[in-house]
């Protein structure tokens, strides 16, 4: 059970444990694995916590610093770039 999160611009916006997802890590694992096979530095994206930005009406901004994090894992760090976004021609 370790904690998850993500900041952005030094934000708390989501926060989480293992423990909440809908699927144990372990039946996650055993599911690729049944139809992919999983090498060292494979990430399987599982959703996300109650905290998206959309739903709070905060978007993200050129220049902000996105870290998303685990414990005894470490952390992720990304920055924003300006985009075309999805209704440019």
């Amino acid at each position: 059970d370790i904690s998850l999160w993500c900041d952005v611009a030094g934000e708390r916006m989501q926060a989480a444990r293992s423990s909440q997802l809908i699927f144990p890590i372990p039946t996650l694992v055993a599911y690729l694995s049944s139809i992919c096979t999983l090498y060292p530095g494979d990430l399987i994206f599982t959703g996300t916590p109650a905290g998206v930005g959309m739903a709070r009406g905060r978007y993200l901004a050129p220049g902000e610093v996105i870290v998303s994090g685990a414990d005894v894992i470490g952390e992720l760090r990304n920055v924003c770039v300006a985009g075309l976004g999805p209704l440019a021609p």
